[in-house]
């Protein structure tokens, strides 16, 4: 990826992320994951910059600008309050009055405009077709009306939005603004680093019992991806923004890499949030059972679940896997409770409170041009209190552009609590409780910009909805071409962190009531991400931007594939409907979650943490888990019972059969319903040196995941004797009884052994292990174990072991001396490694410094070592021509002195060191 340096703040980000400064903010914004990658992870989550982090009161200029745009908005009608300020503003402007009375300083508002100069707003209302021609006799354009979603996007000119606004039909009018991305001849890095090939080769996994749906900006040069293969003919599309990036058609390919089988389908997300919602329940309907997006609106709820997490939990809850890419802006979010940085007073007076940042300062500000949302703790459309957003310029001296809608009318609440504009680098970012309570707050600066003051938990919107799967991004050129496999791997340092935390459902109904600030822990927390995939892959498109694809955006159609290739691994082939929202799939929605976080690499945190999820996911180990079910099987017995333990990947039920055969008059049957993944079941009353015969069955809640596994054992008072461990000189020899007793080891050479080896030990145990040293090396020697518990109850087994070669020889170093002289001397080092015999009759046949080195002496005869000791040697060379780092490779022979030993080879290659 092609990056960029900004000379200023000393980061980097993508040519991609530069490209958006053009583009405006208003009340909706809808983002694709968007790269800014980090070449450092920051040191707190609470980092700032060199400037002074001082409490510093407000200007006398700020101070009276505050009062003259309190005293405007003050002024406004009640059918301006319906109108987002900054709609207010460029109506003025465009008739050639001042934006805000007496106010010179304010930037004019990034609106996106038509070739006509109407400007593009997301309605919120009742939507009729009566609406719908009243705006066209405005001279207005629908672009797109969601009757369920009361929302509404059209084109209007500035002078009749307040015309508009006038109708009891319209609850709120706001600008609305052009998305910007928050992002076959070639193959995904991830169809390996994810093992989805491995599933495809092991288990024929390609998908081929979905349909996967892409939400994302555009699938500009689609037809090239399918002349070149790497996208198949006949891809659904349902909706399309063309001229936008194309990275649907990016995410398609990496789908199309890892489930070559699974349907596809397409829809823009660059409609608006209502529209978007729209097209999930659309996808879903179009047989899509699994839907994934890369994009983002900054007007969702923060604190609620807004239009579109509405929609994916109503299609999660019919069967349907979602996945969401969690985001690319770590470290571009503050969130905690309102603290009154001082009362407004004199000039100042009506502006409202000042927030005061952990650091003690009444702004906090970014190193990147970038949009800016505040959002609060207050129900959507229907927002009880009133934050304004200001941007001063880096001195703090004037106000330069704010976000100041009408929320919290105490007689007709509505509105969202939702204020966003735009700011430079360094620019002071101020919020003011205009009227209203201490709430939760949330500062958001998307797609990339780096707050001074920062927390945890960028994720935000329907990523972090109940039913979506948010992904995180690692990038693939870590492993590749191997598979995911190091624990020390870690996510992006741009992937958006957790967790979320909401404070009401989707109907706007408190989840904690009288419970809405952090400080108290209000709302519902979730575990966001869920899980993590791979970024940094290869696709066809030219977009450089694109290829390699980094971001969240990458990493979420990875995921999905997964999940097509789990899926295709359960096809209900009897019946001609299934359990899950799309006929023909079968395997439960919460069965495969269960599946993908239980075979996930833990990386990052041990457990699930707010950065990787349940950890990157892996597809051939997710196969794994499913086809062979029932995993990790221990079976224990003891003197007169039998524990089994094993694991499920989904939560199962089970089924335990314990019986000595077909004719056993009392066999044992224990039925376990719970439904878990880890499994423990103890088997009691047998009797002791019985066989018995045993079958275990777990299933699945669908019964669509089984398995039976069938064996024997063998009850027991002394289990067979583990011998390991064994080197040339000691020995580990471990047994277990049934019931606690004592322990007594016998290790001799033989049955006559007059020295043989014994150790008693009185504590009562159930597992008994010893480590016996001194041995001789290549002994063959003969082991006794007993016990003996309180009751009388006694057992003993016999085994034998050998110990091993010693390794008796080593080349510990050779020293070239006398290097001006001829002739040469060579000092050789050997070591004995035996602690009980001689090396004897060593002869060197061969000692080879380099290609051009001559041998004046063979075969070296070297003294005898004793045991555990060393000798040094020298021997003469002629003078002798050296070449580069020298090496000395020595062979030869020797003989032990114990009775019975043969004479043994050596070789061996030490640095040589010239003096």
């Amino acid at each position: 990826m092609k990056l960029q340096k900004n000379p200023k703040v000393g980061t980097f980000w993508s040519a991609a992320v530069l490209t958006m400064l053009a583009v405006g903010v208003g009340g909706q914004i809808a983002f694709a994951q968007s790269v800014r990658r980090q070449l450092v992870q920051p040191l707190t989550q609470h980092s700032l910059t060199n400037r002074a982090v001082v409490s510093k009161p407000l200007s006398t200029t700020v101070q009276k600008q505050l009062a003259l745009i309190a005293k405007d908005k003050a002024s406004w009608s009640p059918i301006q309050k319906k109108l987002s300020s900054n709609l207010i503003r460029a109506t003025r402007l465009d008739t050639g009055r001042s934006a805000v009375p007496g106010v010179t300083t304010l930037r004019a508002p990034k609106l996106e405009r038509d070739m006509l100069g109407r400007v593009l707003v997301d309605i919120r209302g009742k939507i009729t077709p009566a609406l719908q021609q009243a705006i066209e006799e405005m001279g207005g354009m629908v672009v797109n009306a969601q009757p369920r979603w009361n929302a509404m996007r059209a084109w209007m000119g500035t002078a009749w939005l307040e015309s508009l606004a006038s109708r009891s039909d319209i609850r709120q009018v706001r600008a609305a603004i052009k998305p910007f991305r928050n992002s076959g001849s070639v193959t995904s890095q991830g169809d390996i680093t994810h093992g989805a090939n491995l599933a495809r080769s092991n288990y024929s996994a390609g998908g081929g019992s979905s349909k996967i749906g892409v939400i994302s900006d555009s699938v500009d040069f689609l037809a090239d991806s399918e002349a070149s293969g790497d996208l198949p003919t006949g891809i659904e599309i349902l909706a399309d923004a063309p001229g936008s990036s194309g990275e649907g058609t990016a995410m398609l390919e990496i789908i199309h890499d890892l489930a070559p089988d699974a349907g596809l389908a397409f829809a823009t997300g660059f409609d608006g949030a209502a529209a978007t919602a729209q097209y999930i329940l659309d996808l879903a309907g179009a047989g899509c059972d699994i839907i994934v997006d890369d994009v983002g609106y900054v007007d969702e709820g923060a604190f609620q679940d807004d239009l579109v997490a509405q929609a994916i939990d109503e299609v999660t809850s019919k069967g349907v896997l979602y996945f969401s890419a969690a985001g690319n802006q770590r470290l571009s979010a503050w969130e905690g409770d309102f603290v009154d940085g001082g009362p407004a007073s004199g000039v100042l007076a009506g502006a409202g409170k000042v927030h005061k940042f952990p650091s003690g300062r009444l702004f906090n500000s970014q190193d990147f041009s970038s949009n800016v949302v505040l959002n609060w703790t207050d129900p959507l459309q229907a927002a009880t209190n009133d934050y304004d957003l200001y941007i001063l310029d880096e001195s703090g001296s004037e106000i330069i552009d704010l976000s100041n809608s009408a929320q919290g009318d105490p007689t007709d609440p509505f509105g969202d609590p939702l204020e966003s504009t735009f700011t430079f680098p360094d620019e002071q970012i101020v919020t003011v409780l205009f009227a209203g309570k201490a709430r939760g707050l949330r500062l958001y600066t998307p797609p990339a910009g780096f707050l001074s003051e920062s927390t945890s938990g960028e994720t935000v919107g329907h990523a972090g909805a109940r039913g979506a799967f948010g992904v995180a991004a690692v990038d693939a050129n870590l492993s590749f071409p191997n598979l995911f496999s190091s624990l020390s791997l870690h996510t992006e340092s741009f992937s958006s962190t957790g967790p979320r935390r909401v404070f009401f459902e989707g109907d706007g109904t408190p989840i904690t009531p009288g419970n809405i600030l952090f400080k108290t822990n209000g709302g519902e927390v979730r575990n966001k991400p869920d899980f993590t995939a791979a970024d940094g892959v290869a696709t066809t498109l030219g977009d450089p931007n694109l290829n390699p694809f980094y971001g969240t955006s990458a990493a979420a159609p990875h995921a999905a594939a997964i999940a097509a290739q789990v899926r295709s691994l359960f096809v209900d082939k009897t019946t001609a409907t299934s359990k899950s929202f799309v006929d023909g799939v079968s395997l439960p929605r919460e069965e495969i979650a269960s599946a993908l976080a239980n075979t996930a690499l833990d990386i990052e945190a041990a457990g699930w943490d707010n950065k990787a999820g349940s950890g990157l996911l892996l597809s051939n180990k997710v196969a794994d888990s499913l086809v062979h079910f029932i995993g990790n099987l221990k079976v224990t017995p003891s003197t007169d019972r039998v524990t089994f333990t094993w694991t499920t990947s989904v939560p199962a039920s089970s089924t335990i059969e314990v019986f000595t055969g077909p004719n056993d008059p009392d066999p044992k049957h224990i039925d376990d319903p719970v439904l878990r993944t880890s499994h423990s079941v103890t088997v009691t009353s047998l009797k002791l040196d019985v066989a018995y015969k045993y079958s275990i069955e777990s299933g699945s809640t669908s019964g669509m995941v089984y398995e039976k596994v069938s064996s024997t054992f063998k009850t027991f008072f002394i289990d067979d004797i583990v011998i390991t461990g064994v080197t040339a000189n000691q020995a580990t020899i471990s047994w277990r009884t049934g019931i606690p007793a004592n322990s007594k080891l016998v290790v001799a050479r033989s049955a006559t052994d007059p020295k043989p080896i014994i150790i008693n030990d009185a504590a009562l145990v159930t597992d008994h292990s010893f480590t016996v040293t001194g041995l001789e090396e290549e002994t063959l020697y003969q082991v006794t174990a007993s016990s003996k518990a309180p009751s009388g109850l006694s057992g003993e087994k016999k085994a034998t072991f050998r110990t091993a070669a010693l390794q008796e020889l080593i080349v510990v170093k050779a020293v070239l001396l006398n290097k001006n002289g001829n002739p040469w001397k060579l000092e050789v080092t050997l070591k004995n490694r035996s602690k009980f015999t001689t090396l004897r009759n060593f002869k060197i046949d061969a000692m080879i410094l380099n290609a051009a080195n001559t041998i004046t002496k063979m075969p070296f005869i070297m003294p005898n070592v004793l045991p555990d000791s060393t000798v040094t040697q020298v021997f003469l060379y002629n003078k002798l021509k050296l070449q580069g780092a020298l090496s000395a490779r020595v062979t030869g022979t020797y003989q032990a002195s114990r009775a019975g030993s043969t004479p043994k080879r050596f070789s061996a290659v030490v640095p040589v060191q010239i003096l």
